[in-house]
């Protein structure tokens, strides 16, 4: 019977071997205490989908009653940001209450 041609040292063979962490983390590690974070990152995109959506809304909305793009769209921004900010204030001021 054919015998290995080269032994295999095992200290050399330690070297190789590298130790990798993880690059993600499984459902047992996550952390469950980040409620408020939570609740910051959903109230987050919540305002940013109101924000299109309201902007898309307004945009068409001035641009069917035949206003110039170049007014229509700015218009629909700004006003899309400052319901967005003013549904915030309100918000934050009837919950602190």
């Amino acid at each position: 019977m054919a015998s290995p041609l080269r032994q295999i040292d095992e200290s050399l063979l330690n070297d190789y071997i590298v130790q990798e962490t993880p690059k993600f983390q499984t459902f047992d590690e996550l952390n469950l205490n980040t409620s408020d974070i939570d609740v910051e990152e959903l109230a987050f995109f919540a305002q940013l989908s109101v924000f299109c959506i309201l902007t898309v809304m307004l945009s068409f909305l001035f641009l069917a009653i035949k206003l110039s793009a170049f007014f229509a769209l700015p218009l629909a921004i700004a006003s899309s940001l400052l319901t967005v900010y003013s549904v915030k204030e309100l918000l934050i001021k009837h919950y602190n209450k």
